[in-house]
């Protein structure tokens, strides 16, 4: 079902396609594999619970939102605001990293992570499935992303999801 792996970052910074699977067939392959159980459900979409939690079930793979802060940094949300977990009815997009890591989640307590450090806690004990989220990103967005990958030897094992309406 997935045919790609983190090497289309290199052609989409490039500025090449980013498609490298249909986003549903993709889906359904997180679905049988179980990335996307119940204890996902975004009860720990916070914070590093959720990746700890996946890996503490033995899961072989996550599959993470990544967005843009307005400094450029790579933050590890589902949703487009902060709202749902921190209170804060803003954009991941209108926030700079110095506001978003004082934000503190309820429950819980933990702050936004970035990418970066997801790819430190996943570093050999699980593998990522990457959403991008947003319209547009830059080729700087997709250069971090493949920064943080292969700083953290995730490259190779990655996936990148890409909504429909891409070209392939």
């Amino acid at each position: 079902l997935i045919s790609g792996r983190a090497g289309p970052l290199r052609e989409a910074a490039a500025g090449g396609s980013t498609r490298t699977a249909g986003y549903a067939g993709a889906l359904a392959l997180a679905v049988m594999c179980g990335v996307m159980a119940p204890m996902l459900n975004y009860s720990f979409a916070f914070g590093q619970g959720f990746a700890e939690e996946a890996i503490r079930r033995g899961y072989w793979m996550v599959e993470v939102d990544v967005r843009e802060s307005k400094d450029g940094r790579l933050v590890v949300n589902h949703d487009q605001s902060f709202r749902r977990y921190y209170g804060v009815d803003r954009l991941v997009e209108e926030m700079a990293w110095e506001e978003i890591s004082k934000l503190k989640a309820t429950p819980g307590g933990t702050r936004p992570m970035t990418f970066r450090e997801l790819c430190q806690l996943a570093r050999g004990r699980i593998r990522l499935m990457l959403d991008a989220k947003g319209d547009k990103h830059s080729e700087a967005f997709y250069r971090e992303l493949e920064s943080a990958l292969r700083d953290n030897g995730l490259l190779e094992s990655a996936y990148f999801l890409c909504p429909p309406g891409i070209p392939e």
